[in-house]
C-alpha cells in the first residue's frame, strides 16, 4: 500500500484553494479524463517521513511555497489506482487543511513525470470549487469542503467502498 498526503492548501487573505490540473492519458485510472482533472497537491509518503512533512514536502515540490502551516487530518480514504509510474495500486491517503499566505507558484522542483503530466495551476475560491463542471479529485471534495474547513477535529472518512469492492471481485 502506498500512503500519500495531500494539503487542501488555502490562502489565508484570499481564502481560496490551489488545485493543480493533470492530464495523463497513459495511466488506466487516469486516461477516462481526457480533459484531465484538478488535484490538491501531495503524493507519496517516504520512509521515516510522518504525513505532516510529507505533505510540506510534497507542496514544496509541486508548487514552490515554503511558507505554510500544516493543520490537522480533514480527509482520509483508501483508493485503487494505477498509474504509470507508480507500482503500488493500493492508496491510503490523508488530507490536511494548509494555511498559507503566498500566492506564486515556482515549478522548479518537478519531477520529469510531473512535468509531463501538470497542465495548470488555478487558485479556486471555494464557490468555483463547488460549482466546477470539471472533475475534481477526490470527486467528495466538494461535498466535504465546508466541513473541512470548519469542522477539522475529526477526520472524515471518504473512502467510496463500492469503488474498492468493485476492484476487489473484478
Amino acid at each position: 500500500m502506498r500512503l500519500t498526503a495531500r494539503g487542501i492548501l488555502i490562502n489565508r487573505n484570499t481564502g481560496s484553494v490551489l488545485l493543480i490540473k493533470y492530464l495523463d492519458n497513459h495511466s488506466k485510472s487516469t486516461k477516462e479524463f481526457t480533459d484531465g482533472f484538478w488535484v490538491l497537491p501531495g503524493g507519496g509518503v517516504k520512509k521515516h517521513e510522518t504525513f505532516e512533512e510529507a505533505v510540506k514536502r510534497e507542496i514544496y515540490e509541486e508548487t514552490g511555497i515554503t511558507n505554510v502551516n500544516v493543520k490537522n487530518c480533514v480527509f482520509s480514504r483508501i483508493i485503487h489506482a494505477e498509474l504509470r509510474s507508480i507500482e503500488q495500486n493500493l492508496y491510503y491517503e490523508r488530507y490536511y487543511v494548509v494555511e498559507t499566505d503566498d500566492v506564486e507558484i515556482n515549478i522548479d522542483n518537478l519531477t520529469k513525470n510531473e512535468i509531463e503530466v501538470i497542465n495548470k495551476y488555478k487558485w479556486w475560491s471555494i464557490n468555483e470549487l463547488k460549482q466546477t463542471k470539471d472533475v475534481v479529485l477526490p470527486l467528495s471534495l466538494k461535498m466535504h469542503i465546508d466541513a473541512a474547513l470548519t469542522n477539522q477535529n475529526h477526520p472524515i472518512d471518504i473512502t467510496d467502498s463500492d469503488e474498492l469492492l468493485k476492484v476487489s471481485f473484478d
